[in-house]
């Protein structure tokens, strides 16, 4: 019963809720605008949903309840594509007259929609990520900003409200929202721990079942903050350092697909016409270019996104 009532009463104080647009802006429409019909297709989101588990917990956890709805959109939207793909390939393949152009189309149509239907059912837990990244970012200096607060005299209550009020992004937000539900009848424990069940990420929600631990033996919470400030900063420091060895063996791939090896494929590609009989023309050899420059532009991506974030 008390569950319950703090459950409406904190999903009531949630002004964080996502729209289906927020966690996937690749939807052609608004999962919302299917609330009205999703009862009669509550079998098929079912199945779908059984199938793929997953994308429940995520979209839960990012606070967004109507996964049927998302389920719903995501089909149809993955469907519009596909058929629009398969419409536009048969007429094509009908002007320039394709053999069995029907059937291919058909083919490359299910493709597509079994990409698409994947990469809408993905796409939150890479939101998910981005979150957590987010939070992991602003985490440190809210917590540093916290500990100066509670040392100046002010109690928790009064620390949490300043960093809710303050532009430390999605820690700002969670942090707001706890304020809020507390303000709203709720144990601020409790809606700590809400929060710390809600978040996206693992470093944020230790330090809230850390500083809850606090409260509830009645310790002080400034060991807690001191602990988790210095535990985000070793992890970081780990994190940097096995980046920085993982970078030298990235930087000679890199050399090598940059420098090396496509200065040696000309020459290679002379001694080979030599002996074995290939027409080797331009096209050839501006694939072969372009192969090395996708692979450069893999390489600094993954560079770019295994990149530790900053300790200041």
């Amino acid at each position: 019963m008390v569950e319950n009532m703090e459950e409406g009463i904190f999903a009531k104080v949630d002004d964080n809720q996502f729209k289906g647009k927020d966690i996937n802006p690749f939807l052609l429409f608004p999962p919302e605008q299917f609330s009205k019909r999703i009862l009669r297709m509550k079998g098929l989101t079912n199945i779908v949903n059984n199938f793929f588990p997953p994308l429940r917990y995520t979209l839960l956890s990012l606070g967004y309840n109507k996964v049927h709805e998302y389920i719903l959109s995501s089909i149809i939207s993955s469907l519009i594509c596909s058929m629009l793909l398969l419409l536009l390939i048969y007429l094509y393949g009908t002007i320039i007259g394709i053999e069995g152009i029907a059937y291919k189309s058909v083919f490359v149509g299910l493709f597509t929609f079994v990409i698409l239907l994947a990469f809408y059912f993905i796409y939150p837990s890479v939101k998910a990520k981005s979150f957590a990244e987010e939070i992991d970012r602003k985490l440190p200096f809210a917590l540093k900003d916290m500990m100066v607060e509670i040392k100046s005299g002010l109690t928790l209550y009064d620390a949490l409200l300043n960093i809710a009020r303050s532009d430390y992004g999605l820690v700002s937000k969670e942090i707001r929202l706890a304020v809020k539900a507390a303000n709203a009848g709720i144990p601020l424990t409790n809606a700590l721990k809400r929060v710390a069940q809600k978040t996206q990420s693992a470093h944020f929600r230790r330090v809230l079942w850390q500083i809850i631990t606090a409260i509830q033996s009645g310790a002080s919470v400034e060991p807690a903050l001191e602990s988790a400030i210095k535990m985000i900063n070793e992890e970081q420091e780990e994190k940097i350092k096995k980046y920085a060895s993982d970078l030298n063996l990235i930087v000679l791939i890199y050399m090598l697909l940059a420098s090396s090896l496509p200065a040696m494929t000309l020459p290679f590609l002379m001694i080979l016409i030599c002996f074995v009989s290939i027409q080797i023309d331009i096209d050839l050899i501006l694939k072969i270019f372009s192969l090395f420059i996708i692979f450069q532009v893999l390489i600094i991506g993954f560079v770019q996104s295994s990149r530790p974030l900053p300790l200041k």
